[in-house]
């Protein structure tokens, strides 16, 4: 039997100053466009990732350390903290 795995994943929008959350999920989808990976949510400061479904974890972290990246990016034009990978990135 194959074991196949995926994630789901929420971020929100979080002000820099005061860290509370800000309903700018809409301005970070928008520069995700034509990424259907990256959905909206009830919540106007949330932002959903689903990655594809994966065969093993190595190939699952890729695509979440990719993703993140990517989300990174579409939020530091507004002045958003980036995200910074944790120790689980460097793989050996």
């Amino acid at each position: 039997m194959a074991v196949r795995i995926g994630v789901e994943e929420e971020f929100h929008v979080l002000d820099i100053e005061s860290g509370l959350l800000v309903p700018r999920a809409g301005e970070v989808l928008g520069r995700l466009r034509r990424r259907p990976d990256f959905t909206a949510e009830l919540q106007q400061s949330a932002v959903e990732w689903n990655s594809a479904v994966h065969a093993s974890l190595d190939s699952l972290h890729d695509d979440i350390v990719k993703a993140r990246l990517r989300l990174d990016a579409a939020a530091s034009p507004s002045g958003w903290p980036p995200w910074r990978p944790g120790p689980c990135r460097s793989r050996g």
